[in-house]
């Protein structure tokens, strides 16, 4: 009786840790890509050091706080994709390249819904069918 108690303490510890997770992966990803819209529209009326305040506080919030924790969730190629997006981001901005820089930013937009996507506990991403 101890061992099943124990065993079932585990799996609802297990399926906790597993669903909190998941939500502190989409809190992430839906706070950077708000982050990331916002600009995307500086960027859209070239405000050159607005961008430059927005760029560097998006790349902020992706080091100190998304890529610690979707460090342990996601792999690490996904993580350094994004984080060389946001790099590249930043030179954009200080360069004033804004047509670029949208460009680039959809493309870290797209990386970090298709992560989320593939982070949702379906049939599909569970057995990895195509």
């Amino acid at each position: 009786m101890k061992r099943l108690f124990a065993a079932a303490v585990i799996i609802i510890v297990i399926l906790a840790l597993s669903i909190a997770g998941y939500y502190l992966n989409n809190d992430l990803i839906d706070t950077t890509n708000e982050l990331l819209s916002q600009s995307v529209s500086l960027s859209n009326r070239e405000d050159k050091q607005g961008l430059i305040d927005a760029a560097e506080k998006a790349c902020e919030y992706w080091e100190s706080k998304a890529v610690p924790v979707l460090s342990s969730l996601i792999m690490h190629s996904e993580i350094d994709k994004i984080s060389y997006h946001f790099k590249t981001l930043l030179l954009l901005a200080k360069d004033g390249n804004f047509e670029e820089y949208r460009v680039v930013c959809f493309e870290c937009i797209a990386t970090l819904e298709h992560i989320k996507d593939v982070q949702n506990p379906v049939l599909k991403n569970v057995l990895h069918i195509i």
